[in-house]
This record gives C-alpha cells, sequence and structure tokens, in this order.
C-alpha cells in the first residue's frame, strides 16, 4: 500500500498476527487531504468484517507510531487482549510518540464496533462516527492527552 490507497477487507473473519495493524511493521501509510488511506469493509453499514484478536492481541495497537489522513470503517473487533487483565493492553490502541509531538493526527472511525477497549493518546484531529465499544470495564473508551475528537 502507498498513501492514499484503499484496502478492502472482504466479509469474513480475520485472526492471527499477520491480519493486525501494529506499530512495528504495518502501520498504514499515511494518506493526504482529499486523499486519505482508507481500510474498510467490503459491505457498507454491514459489520460482516470482523478482526478477531482471540484474545491475545489488539487488532489495531499502533502505539508509538505516526500517520495521519487515514480511515478505518465498516470494521468489527472482537476478542481482543491477552493474559494481561489490564484494560490498557486491550481493544483499539491508537497513540502518538508524545504529548507535545501529537504523531498520530487526522484519523477517521466510522461505523466501528470494538469489544472491550478503545484508546486514542497523544492525538489530534481524530473524526469518530457511529463508533461503539460493549464489554466489560468502567475505561471502555480513553482519549488520553488528545485534542480536537470529534
Amino acid at each position: 500500500m502507498v498513501g492514499g490507497d484503499t484496502l478492502i477487507c472482504k466479509t469474513g473473519i480475520y485472526a492471527g498476527n499477520l491480519n493486525q495493524v501494529d506499530h512495528f511493521e504495518t502501520v498504514p501509510p499515511s494518506g493526504s487531504p482529499g486523499n486519505p488511506t482508507i481500510i474498510r469493509g467490503e459491505t457498507p453499514n454491514a459489520y460482516d468484517v470482523i478482526f478477531d484478536g482471540e484474545n491475545a492481541r489488539a487488532m489495531i495497537d499502533v502505539d508509538g507510531g505516526t500517520f495521519s489522513w487515514v480511515e478505518f470503517r465498516d470494521l468489527v473487533y472482537i476478542r481482543q487482549g491477552g493474559a494481561n487483565p489490564n484494560p490498557l493492553g486491550r481493544g483499539i490502541q491508537v497513540a502518538g510518540v508524545g504529548i507535545a509531538n501529537r504523531t498520530i493526527q487526522r484519523v477517521f472511525f466510522k461505523r466501528i464496533a470494538v469489544q472491550n477497549y478503545f484508546r486514542l493518546a497523544n492525538a489530534q484531529f481524530v473524526t469518530l462516527e457511529d463508533v461503539f465499544c460493549a464489554g466489560r470495564g468502567r475505561y471502555n473508551f480513553e482519549a488520553f492527552h488528545c485534542n480536537d475528537i470529534v
């Protein structure tokens, strides 16, 4: 993929670390204004593309990453986490490098369902549209050191 591409995930269940977006090797390339990088399900509004963390990993774990103008839409994330019972290690985690840097910018989440935990940190200009988080715990959604979340 290069910035501005669209990755269409076919209907089905995706599991394992090869399907994980992480801060080591699979950070999506940054798009640009008017041409964001998009990762989306095949069928709009269907919630039939499921990323299964198998209770071992967060399927989006960009902690310390850098990207901008990226959109995730029409996706479901389930059974995230692992042996660590700490909720900070579960679910979707998108965190920039530092408070001053705000290295995660202009990220869009549309029609996303998350089980257990959704964390944003050190990010700015984040849009959440039709996003819901279900599961146990008091801290299912956390925004830490972020600016301009809509």
